[in-house]
């Protein structure tokens, strides 16, 4: 028998008599595991002559068993973080089997000095990694134990117990934990087993509508149904049908079973990501900064396959105008629509643009609807039409913030001269190296530089040079329309631009100057770019 199968036998026994209150019962429960592990460590012959041996003794033990572990100093204060669970599975069917984790770590601690503890997060109850923090010092945390030091002879404070006596402890349990394995398995496996167990059907229709584990019809005895929720977002809801427990009885262990289904799919399918968890997926896809990017997104693997990303697109509707109000109005509409439909789509609020990142399996789609419902949202008001950009298509993770920059440029030329559908600056010739420049240091401001000589002629002479070459360009260099345009002679026009190449040394009948002019224009705001090519 390996060490987390006697750990399991002992936290699992009940050996207290049945005219024991519940209280006494998890008094002695409790102790009795606190003592086997204090055993185990005096015999791993463990220091424990500090609060920190006392720790990192738990903390062996733990990875003995099968955890993953992790202690962390904070100010006075240890945190014994568990990252892999070997009873994850234990606790979600009995949550008290964490309070028995952290009485464990109290009465260890407490061989050497008087601590508390606090229990931050669990598995059960949280569905994230335990967090226990030790103290020596009464913190401000209401949950925090207090464990006297053996000396004092002071048995645990009553609120422990009760609270452990609060839990639910079904009778079902050690049955219950028999048709566990010990590694991950397949959703269907696990609701087979129950099946089995149950004497009945069990099966599960997930968020999608895809229907799990209900290989033959049910009959006709009422069946019953619980949501399943795993880190506060809804995954499905999961059916049971027993030919030999009663609705009573099922009513008992629907929730235990819920919990067993929301572990299983975590552990072996792609989670549904809620309004928080797409928002930072969001801004990391959109960061330009792939130093830190690719261990990042490692992390999300157990959460998403990042790979859909891969080819997708960029959409941007851009307005400044925007109150915050409406702003969580569109977010809102937008959850409840994209809720379950489309799982892949991203989108959230970057600076004064609503901002999406569809997959290419989606994304034809996608501009309509969330265009209906940004529309929906802004004919109730009277404000300035949005501005839509969009991108082409990715080929990799690493595209995706070079296709945000030019679906975010694209969105700002639509914005600025109220392009009403849909602007793609990559199908522009000329216009789609923009985002290129935009990415290259310092070069915005070369080019203010280079026109800032005009402006201090004009401050000076009050000569009109700049006004006079930004019309010239958006005149297509047309001397004709560009003196029609300022009301003064083609000479006086003609006189000017001499002067501007004499100030910037540009040749402007030379196509190389004429790419500078445009490109620090541009750049610098001083004309919009929609205008010449439309």
């Amino acid at each position: 028998m390996t060490l987390r199968d006697q750990f399991i036998e002992q936290i699992m026994a009940h050996s207290s008599p049945s005219n024991t209150s519940p209280e006494m019962g998890s008094r002695q429960r409790a102790s009795r595991v606190a003592q086997w592990v204090r055993q185990w460590i005096i015999r791993e012959e463990l220091p424990l002559e500090t609060v920190e041996d006392a720790v990192a003794a738990v903390a062996t033990f733990k990875r003995a068993i099968g955890a993953e572990t992790a202690i962390t100093h904070h100010r006075g204060d240890l945190s014994l973080e568990i990252v892999r669970c070997p009873i994850a599975k234990l606790s979600r069917v009995d949550p008290s089997l964490c309070l028995l984790t952290c009485n464990v770590l109290g009465s260890i601690a407490a061989l050497t000095s008087r601590v508390w503890i606090s229990v931050d997060k669990t598995w059960a109850w949280h569905d994230e990694s335990c967090h226990l923090t030790v103290s020596p010092e009464k913190p401000d945390n209401p949950t925090a134990m207090m464990f006297p030091d053996s000396s004092a002879r002071t048995p645990v404070p009553s609120e422990f117990w009760q609270q452990i006596g609060t839990m639910p402890s079904p009778a079902i349990f050690k049955s219950l934990a028999d048709i566990l394995p010990e590694t991950p398995v397949e959703l269907p496996l696990l609701l087979s087993s129950l099946s089995s167990w149950i004497i009945g059907r069990v099966w599960f229709e997930d968020y999608l509508g895809h229907v799990i584990g209900r290989d033959r019809s049910p009959n006709q005895s009422p069946s019953l149904s619980h949501e399943v929720y795993w880190r506060k977002s809804y995954i499905g809801r999961l059916f049971l049908q027993s030919d030999t427990l009663s609705p009573n009885q099922l009513v008992d262990i629907v929730p235990i079973l819920a919990r067993l289904v929301a572990m299983t799919w975590a552990e072996t399918e792609n989670l549904p990501l809620n309004r928080e968890l797409k928002f930072s997926l969001l801004t990391l896809l959109l960061s330009p900064d792939s130093n830190s990017k690719t261990a990042l997104l490692a992390q999300w693997a157990p959460l998403y396959d990042i790979r859909s990303w891969c080819s997708s697109q960029v959409l941007v509707w851009y307005r400044p105008d925007t109150p915050s109000v409406q702003r969580l109005d569109i977010t809102e509409r937008l959850d409840r629509h994209f809720s379950s439909p489309w799982k892949t789509l991203l989108v959230g609020w970057i600076r004064d643009a609503l901002v999406a990142i569809a997959p290419q399996d989606i994304s034809p789609n996608v501009y309509r609807d969330i265009s209906s419902v940004v529309s929906g949202v802004a004919d109730s008001h009277q404000f300035s039409p949005w501005g839509i950009g969009i991108s082409r298509m990715t080929q990799s993770i690493d595209d995706i913030p070079l296709a945000f920059q030019e679906a975010m440029q694209s969105a700002v030329f639509a914005f600025q001269n109220r392009v009403a559908q849909p602007l793609l600056l990559g199908e522009l010739p000329g216009l789609r190296l923009l985002p290129y420049f935009h990415q290259t240091p310092g070069f915005k401001q070369y080019c203010e530089q280079l026109l800032q000589k005009l402006r201090d002629a004009d401050q000076v002479h009050h000569s009109d040079l700049l006004s006079t070459l930004k019309t010239y360009v958006t005149c297509n260099f047309s001397l004709k329309r560009t003196s029609a345009t300022l009301y003064v002679h083609p000479g006086t026009v003609k006189y000017r631009l001499g002067n501007i190449e004499e100030l910037t040394g540009w040749n402007l009948h030379d196509p190389f100057s004429l790419m500078e002019v445009m490109v620090c224009l541009v750049l610098t705001n001083e004309v919009s770019p929609f205008p010449i090519n439309q």
